[in-house]
């Protein structure tokens, strides 16, 4: 009897689905407008939910991704793996997109509709080529690959520019070099801007891109290793012929000598190119090429933030603003983008803090931020003020996250044993609010639904979204609707 047990449960196992036998580790929770989506690389598909009412949906995929970006409006996602593309959209099938070469880079044109994938890495035995790109059409579900011209150097990184000429480009950014391709057009040959000439030995390579409109032209700005100068690109003549790529023209203007970051923008004074280094803030003319330093304090540097906010003497007025910082730091600085060329020092506002500062995000709307410090806790900044008034977790502090329109501030706060919490901060008034957690994970904001929801990275899956105080769980959307 118990060997016709056995022989049962045997037979009873082969006939289990494919998909049965395979694990449901998902990987970290995407957001996709109004929904989450999780890639099961085991089950191959991906499960999206609405995380108001925690209806999943299940869509299957062909093959094992190997890439994966979700759009920049976050309308969709896309999938690349060995054999081809599944881009993904919540109010459409997934659509398939065959492709010759595998890739394990992706970017995305700003309007989401055109992507640049590289990185080419060859499977089996064969020669890798890491100069083949794909174009790839979304909306006509179309890809056209192709090889780059090399100079000894492959693409590090695929920028994908504001139209220019009517034309939507794309820069590809090597050692010494950038190539510089048409979205619409990309069978057509690319372009090569070399940003020295070929007698000069300097090893100067892209970093940065910045873009702007100058008296009325589109113009891309560089910030190079190797060189202290900003590099303009700008598109004086329209193509030779419609299939054509419009050629280049580059000047080079005065920057911040060593520079570390760079933002271009339209200011009150006009269109600027700002920079930053060692010796401090400069402010460049596009047109004129007049440079302004202005010395920043001791110990600042790092990643210039730029946003926009009111002005304290006129709320109705939007200013544009920066927050100067770097990972470690114990400083702060804010700056009046506005002013500060006519100003100086007077338009830069240094905070100094008791501690070092781990990461720094700007209050959207607001003169101020909210600064991470290491594991314990937080600081409001108001830089009107001069304050960083803090606020000390009694958890250890998981994730941290600032609404889109900068009015509140929400932490993940996780012991690792036996609860959580999610404390929501008001930027204004600096009130907070706990909303307890039976076990902590991870702290996201789904902006399609006005909902902040916690992930808990359960095996079955398991999400807890929360509408004010209110807490609604949803747990087990891993384990049904299998292919």
């Amino acid at each position: 009897m118990r060997g016709l047990l056995c022989l049962l449960v045997l037979l009873a196992a082969c006939d289990r689905a494919d998909h049965l036998e395979r694990p449901l580790g998902a990987g970290e929770a995407r957001v996709l407008d109004g929904h989450l989506a999780w890639l099961q690389v085991g089950q191959r598909r991906v499960v999206l939910l609405d995380p108001r009412d925690g209806a999943p949906r299940y869509i299957a995929l062909e093959a094992r991704p190997q890439a994966t970006q979700v759009a920049p409006d976050g309308r969709g996602w896309l999938l690349v793996d060995a054999a081809g593309a599944t881009w993904l959209t919540l109010d459409g099938d997934a659509r398939r997109i065959p492709l010759q070469g595998a890739y394990r880079r992706i970017a995305f044109a700003a309007e989401g509709d055109r992507v640049v994938l590289f990185g080419e890495q060859g499977t089996g035995p064969t020669l890798n080529n890491p100069n083949q790109i794909a174009v790839l059409d979304l909306a006509a579900g179309t890809a056209t690959e192709r090889t780059l011209r090399s100079y000894g150097s492959a693409p590090r990184e695929v920028i994908l520019a504001p139209p220019i000429l009517d034309r939507r480009l794309a820069w590809l950014l090597a050692d010494r070099y950038l190539a510089l391709i048409d979205l619409d057009r990309p069978e057509a040959r690319e372009i090569v801007v070399h940003l020295v000439l070929p007698t000069d030995a300097r090893e100067v390579s892209a970093e940065q891109l910045a873009f702007a409109d100058v008296e009325g032209e589109r113009v891309t700005f560089i910030r190079a290793r190797g060189s202290d100068d900003v590099f303009s690109l700008t598109f004086p003549d329209a193509p030779d012929a419609p299939d054509a790529l419009p050629r280049p023209y580059l000047n080079q203007l005065p920057g911040a000598p060593g520079a570390a970051d760079l933002w271009a923008g339209e200011v009150a004074d006009g269109p600027r190119i700002f920079t930053t280094g060692a010796a401090g803030l400069a402010i460049t003319h596009p047109a004129t090429g007049r440079r302004t330093m202005v010395p920043l304090p001791a110990g600042a540097g790092g990643r210039l933030l730029p946003f926009r906010g009111p002005r304290p003497d006129d709320a109705a007025a939007e200013a544009h603003f920066a927050l100067l910082w770097g990972p470690g730091r114990s400083l702060a600085v804010f700056i009046d983008l506005d002013r500060v060329e006519q100003r100086g020092q007077q338009a830069v506002t240094p905070l100094a803090l008791p501690f070092p500062v781990s990461d720094l995000l700007p209050l959207p709307g607001r003169r101020g931020a909210v600064a991470r410090i290491g594991d314990g806790g937080i600081a409001l900044l108001d830089f009107d003020a001069r304050t960083a008034t803090p606020l000390t977790a009694s958890a250890p502090l998981r994730d941290l996250i600032v609404e889109p329109g900068g009015a509140r501030v929400h932490a993940l706060l996780d012991d690792g044993y036996r609860e959580a919490a999610v404390v929501s901060l008001d930027a204004a008034t600096g009130a907070t609010q706990d909303v307890r957690l039976p076990r902590g994970g991870r702290l996201l904001f789904v902006p399609g639904v006005d909902r902040v929801v916690v992930d808990h990275g359960e095996t079955w899956g398991r999400i807890s979204g929360l509408d004010g105080t209110e807490v609604t769980d949803f747990r087990g959307f891993f384990l049904e609707g299998g292919r």
